[in-house]
């Protein structure tokens, strides 16, 4: 019984924790993707029939690897594959920098949140 009790005490306290932080897509995620995806994925230029800037192409779209994103599921998208450089032959950017470890972490949360737009 005592076993019982220290079990539902734990978990009325950890229900009662902040949920983790799930990124704000315009404050944090479009940023991102607009500063650097969108000169290559965007509304001027669509490398591979894919857009980071309208949400039924982002989550949906693209010649090849679609969907890019899979909401809910970070390890089933592409895209941080991709930003990761993981693929050497789809590394995104495909020249410069990669992103950031803390941008490519936002993405992550943001897929593994829903992805809301």
């Amino acid at each position: 019984m005592r076993l019982f009790t220290v079990a539902i005490t734990l978990l009325a306290a950890a229900s009662s924790l902040p949920a983790a932080d799930v990124p704000d897509f315009n404050r944090e995620v479009r940023p991102i993707l607009e500063a650097k995806c969108q000169k290559c994925h965007g509304p001027d230029k669509q490398k591979g029939g894919y857009r980071l800037d309208a949400s039924q192409v982002a989550l949906h779209g693209g010649e090849s690897h679609a969907p890019n994103i899979v909401p809910g599921r970070p390890e089933k998208s592409p895209l941080l594959r991709f930003i990761a450089g993981a693929e050497p032959e789809m590394r995104m950017p495909p020249k410069g920098a990669l992103l950031t470890a803390t941008e490519q972490a936002t993405l992550r949360a943001w897929i593994a949140e829903g992805a809301v737009w």
